[in-house]
């Protein structure tokens, strides 16, 4: 009996021990864990952070031409990298070469950032219509309409799709088919804002300067909360907290159940910027030409780092670097550390009207205004 009994314990250390830890934080549905990037800020949680990422000095890898501006942010999934551009087009290109794989024309400007899920693609365009396409060939499974114009970036989650539109609305719909589940109405434009999407509940940024809490079954409002002017950038959850910015100078973080305000910090000028995270800090640009790093439990900000025109997008973060866009046309790789700049490259247009960059597999991709989109290499 006692031989079994050794030969048990000797059995469980040997199974936990060689079991691998968990990537997943303390949300269960946000699939940090998942290969590639798959939607805009690369999780349902908007966290815009992945472990691995190029380091700088970066060298450019290959470059793609559009026929406008580029101000949708990059999607990849199967090897491939997925954006829009405000030739009415959303392309999909080989991640290696660069080589286009196939494009699908709409009738306007496609500024909403796609997002992949099983085996689809969705994304939106000022044409008023919500796509869905085979991610194979790019061929219409369905579409949805509108209101009004769509720059809002899908988020797709255990079968719905959640997006925001000019016409106000917060849409959820079947990914399947494209059918209305329900639709919340605000009271002002949804413009850029991407719907954040946690446990029990959908959250979205409106024009009338409310951040809403939607029970994301029935589409029902929890909470909401008014802020001091437009909500254009989208939340970030960490922890149990809902963090968003506002063009009242304002970050803001809130209780995600009971929409309780924790902290809020002002900073300088006007907020367009979302935010992102790692590690407990947040990560976000402002119109006061200021990348910031905010302790995420208190509000406090750790440092900031100037650079020569307003920060309109959202930062993407590595473990040891964060990359990010101005309207001074550069892309920027400053260390999460200090904010200490260790690179810059400069295009022939803006980066950073509202499409931002991501950093994966050693490999960073951004679209600017001169119509190029980028792919940039480390060392």
């Amino acid at each position: 009996m006692q031989k079994k009994l050794i030969y048990f314990i000797f059995f469980l250390f040997f199974f936990f021990s060689a079991t691998p830890k968990s990537d997943c934080n303390e949300n269960p549905d946000q699939p940090t864990g998942q290969a590639g990037w798959p939607m805009f800020h690369q999780n349902v949680n908007h966290t815009g952070a992945i472990g691995e990422g190029p380091t700088p000095p970066l060298k450019l890898k290959w470059k793609f031409k559009t026929e406008k501006d580029i101000a949708s942010s990059p999607a990849i999934s199967q090897n491939k990298v997925f954006f829009g551009s405000n030739d009415g087009n959303l392309y999909c290109l080989d991640v290696e070469t660069g080589q286009l794989k196939w494009k699908f024309k709409t009738d306007s400007w496609v500024q909403s950032s796609p997002a992949i899920y099983k085996n689809n693609v969705f994304f939106g365009s000022l044409d008023n219509y919500l796509y869905c396409l085979d991610i194979k060939d790019g061929k219409l499974n369905w579409k949805f309409k509108a209101e009004d114009k769509i720059y809002s970036s899908p988020t797709v989650e255990n079968g719905r799709v959640y997006f925001g539109s000019y016409d106000h609305n917060l849409y959820a719909l079947n990914s399947n088919n494209g059918d209305l589940i329900w639709k919340f109405k605000t009271e002002g434009k949804i413009w850029f804002c991407s719907p954040l999407v946690t446990r029990d509940q959908v959250f979205i940024g409106s024009m009338d300067n409310y951040l809403y809490a939607i029970n994301k079954e029935n589409g029902k409002l929890n909470w909401n909360y008014k802020t001091g002017n437009v909500i254009e950038s989208y939340p970030v959850y960490y922890q149990n907290k809902i963090m968003v910015a506002s063009w009242d100078h304002f970050v803001y973080a809130f209780d995600e159940n009971t929409g309780k305000l924790i902290w809020k910090t002002k900073l300088d000028n006007k907020i367009c910027s979302p935010g992102a995270i790692m590690n407990g800090i947040l990560y976000i640009g402002g119109w006061d030409k200021n990348l910031y790093a905010i302790n995420a439990g208190n509000g406090e900000i750790i440092w900031k780092t100037p650079v020569k025109d307003r920060i309109l997008i959202s930062p993407t973060i590595t473990e040891k670097f964060i990359y990010f866009g101005s309207l001074d046309n550069a892309v920027y790789a400053v260390k999460t550390s200090n904010g200490e700049k260790v690179w810059e490259y400069k295009t022939d247009g803006h980066v950073g009207g509202s499409g931002s960059s991501i950093a994966i597999d050693g490999i960073l991709y951004f679209g600017s205004s001169d119509g190029f989109f980028y792919a940039f290499t480390g060392q």
